[in-house]
């Protein structure tokens, strides 16, 4: 049982246990208003007994388990079900209304083969009720006839239905909000899972083949518009230095703030994404020749330059940029990203 699952199952047993006990109180005064009025019935004792039970549950309902309650609230249900039938015959609504409460509470406890084997012992007990009251072994205190004019009879039904609907509808209600609360984590865990597939894991940065998508999609747009696009292959300087005399933390934190001030400086048409290592990829949308992004490059450049806070010391690396423009250099966009490589030399 998952930890939904088990929450769920929590709050319907308090839930129960509180209503549980509300009912039994006027039940009980019933049985004893028969009592006084007929004749005292096993049944009586029984109900009485089960009040107790219910009571030391309420009391002690925060020590114990959700599970040790739900069994106790299905058995103390099995048992009024089987005694009220046995009692009061087929017109015995706790024998009905019991038996389908636990029969829920069942479902909600046990897995799917537990479920049936308990759901085949509470039916075989009501058969066995029946079977003894037809044949005569049983015979209810009151013909259903006369117990069904009866006001403690319509008490009791009342009664029945109403701790059925209060248990049941709210526990729909709670398993609704669970199954829609599963889905939406669900739909962000494939959304997280989905976004770190193509995005770096250290600097949230796009990788190389959603870079890729972007570049293509761009020269798509540059060649209906007759604009051009800039790939920037940026490769830093001195980052294995740093790496090395400072520890792999400081050159993580180097690759965050770099990744970060490439992103804070670009348009939003533009992307910034990591190749690999220390290496970076830039695609500029629709720029004004070599000129334009010659300039991006220079800025990019003097941004990478500025020193890197790391604890109470300060970090440096620069950047060399390489540059291949689309159409000029090549109208194929899979070949920009290494092209801009070799133009940095």
């Amino acid at each position: 049982m998952d930890s939904r699952q088990h929450q769920v199952l929590g709050r319907v047993v308090n839930r129960s246990v509180i209503l549980f006990f509300i009912f039994a109180v006027p039940t009980v005064a019933a049985s004893i208003y028969r009592a006084l009025s007929q004749s005292w019935q096993p049944v009586f004792a029984i109900q009485v007994a089960m009040l107790l039970v219910l009571l030391v549950i309420l009391l002690r309902r925060r020590q114990l388990s959700s599970t040790i309650k739900a069994i106790a609230l299905i058995s103390i249900c099995v048992l009024a079900s089987w005694s009220a039938l046995a009692t009061f015959g087929i017109m015995a609504a706790a024998g009905h209304w019991m038996a389908a409460l636990s029969v829920f509470l069942i479902g909600m406890v046990f897995s799917t083969r537990g479920a049936l084997i308990t759901t085949a012992i509470v039916m075989a007990g009501m058969i066995t009720v029946a079977v003894l009251v037809v044949s005569g072994t049983i015979v209810p205190i009151t013909p259903p006839a006369v117990f069904v004019f009866e006001l403690s009879f319509w008490v009791v039904e009342l009664l029945c239905a109403l701790i059925f609907m209060a248990v049941v509808l709210p526990t729909v209600r709670d398993y609704k909000f669970a199954i829609q609360t599963l889905i939406t984590d669900s739909q962000a865990q494939r959304d997280k899972i989905a976004y770190f597939a193509d995005h770096d894991h250290l600097t949230g940065l796009p990788l190389i083949r959603l870079v890729q998508d972007r570049l293509k999609m761009a020269c798509i747009r540059a060649r209906h518009s007759g604009g051009t696009v800039a790939l920037l292959f940026i490769d830093l300087d001195g980052f294995k230095v740093l790496n090395d005399d400072y520890g792999h933390e400081a050159g993580d934190a180097c690759l965050k703030v770099v990744a970060s001030r490439l992103s804070k400086r670009l348009r939003g048409e533009d992307t910034a994404g990591r190749f690999g290592g220390d290496e970076f990829l830039v695609v500029l949308d629709h720029v004004t020749g070599v000129k334009g992004a010659a300039l991006v490059a220079a800025q990019l450049i003097a941004l990478i330059n500025q020193p890197i806070a790391f604890g109470d010391q300060q970090l440096q690396v620069g950047a060399s940029i390489g540059i291949a423009l689309y159409p000029d250099n090549s109208g194929d966009a899979l070949q920009l990203p290494s092209l801009a490589d070799q133009a940095m030399y």
